[in-house]
């Protein structure tokens, strides 16, 4: 794995922080002390771990069997895998868990909004299949 893949996210831990805690500060507001400080870098951090694990085992999958292997066990499971559970999920847990912390209570009445991040998880993969399907056929014409 290049260094470049590991560096990222470990920036956007910092400013995923800053943004929860301009969030809890406008909402609930939250005081800043180290302490709140501390606990939104390790929410974010929580939060982006699934994103980058998503994307590194992906990186894992084409790198050590190939797009031809990944392929042929289909696009509904490299949708399912990669997309609702890999990234509809996350981005589904952020949203609930924001509301809720905005409502001091959970957010059990937002199930279709909810859904919209699923689906959004399933249109990103849809989006990267047809990527590497792309790219794919650039490569073999070569």
């Amino acid at each position: 794995m290049k260094p470049r893949s590991v560096l990222l996210p470990l920036l956007l831990v910092p400013l995923a922080a800053v943004l929860l805690f301009q969030v809890n500060h406008a909402v609930a507001g939250i005081a800043a002390s180290p302490l709140m400080i501390a606990a939104h870098l390790m929410l974010a951090a929580l939060l982006l771990l699934p994103l980058w694990l998503n994307k590194v085992w992906l990186g894992n999958a084409l790198a050590v069997e190939g797009w031809p292997a990944i392929q042929a066990r289909g696009k509904a499971r490299f949708i399912l895998i990669f997309g609702v559970l890999g990234r509809g999920v996350p981005l589904t847990l952020f949203i609930f868990g924001m509301s809720s912390v905005a409502q001091s209570k959970p957010a059990l009445s937002m199930g279709p909004a909810l859904l919209f991040w699923l689906l959004l998880g399933a249109w990103f993969a849809h989006t990267q299949w047809r990527q590497l399907e792309r790219a794919n056929k650039t490569q073999d014409k070569q």
